[in-house]
C-alpha cells in the first residue's frame, strides 16, 4: 500500500464499441466502475448539491491505493469519514470508515502512519452503487443500522447520484423513521 498525495483517480473508458452502453463485464478489461465513481466524486465535489438543490459543502482527497481505493469524504464541518470504494464486486461497494481521534483530514501527516486495518468500520453505513446509464451511478445506504455522531438522530441515510452533477444527500431520522433533518427525498 501507498500513500496517495492527489485528489484524483484515472479514469477508464466505459463504453463498447457497437451499440454503446453495456452494463455486463468483459474478461478482457478492468471494470471501470469503481474508478469512475472515484474521478466523478473528486471532479465534482465543488459543485455538489443534495436532493433540494441546495450546494453542499463536500471536500474528497484521495490516501491510499491498494485493492481499492481509499478517499476521505468531509460533508460540511459536522461529518468526516474514510471511505473505500472496492474493486471487483457487484454493485460497487463504498465501505464507510468512522474517522480515527487524532487525525486530521486537512493534515497528509496524520495518515503517514495510519493503515487500514486500523479503521472502525461505519456499520450500516456502506454505500451501494448501481450503474443506471454510461459514467452514470446511483449509490445509497440501505436500512436503518446507519448510527447517526448527532444526539438528536437515531440514523443517517447517505443517497449518492452521479451524472453530469453530484448529488450527496445526507438524512436524520429519530427511532420512529420519522426525518428530522435533510433534503426531502425526490417524489
Amino acid at each position: 500500500m501507498r500513500l496517495l498525495l492527489l485528489s484524483g483517480a484515472i479514469g477508464l473508458a466505459a463504453c463498447q464499441p457497437g451499440n454503446g452502453y453495456n452494463d455486463g463485464p468483459r474478461e478482457d478489461h478492468v471494470d471501470p466502475g469503481p474508478n469512475q465513481i472515484a474521478n466523478a466524486l473528486v471532479r465534482l465535489a465543488d459543485t455538489a448539491v443534495d436532493a433540494a438543490e441546495q450546494p453542499i459543502e463536500l471536500r474528497v482527497n484521495g490516501i491510499w491505493a491498494d485493492d481499492g481505493l481509499w478517499y476521505i469524504l468531509q460533508d460540511g464541518g459536522d461529518w468526516t469519514a474514510i471511505a473505500e470504494i472496492e474493486f471487483g464486486r457487484p454493485a460497487y461497494p463504498m465501505t464507510l470508515y468512522r474517522m480515527p481521534s487524532g487525525v486530521q483530514p486537512s493534515d497528509p501527516d496524520s495518515f503517514a502512519d495510519l493503515t487500514p486495518d486500523q479503521l472502525e468500520l461505519a456499520e450500516g453505513c456502506a454505500i451501494l452503487f448501481e450503474r443506471t446509464g454510461p459514467g452514470d451511478y446511483l449509490g445509497q445506504t440501505e436500512g436503518t443500522d446507519c448510527t447517526s455522531s448527532r444526539v438528536d438522530t437515531a440514523y443517517e441515510t447517505l443517497e449518492v447520484v452521479i451524472g453530469d452533477s453530484l448529488i450527496w444527500s445526507r438524512r436524520g431520522f429519530d427511532a420512529d423513521g420519522i426525518q428530522l433533518w435533510g433534503p426531502q427525498p425526490a417524489r
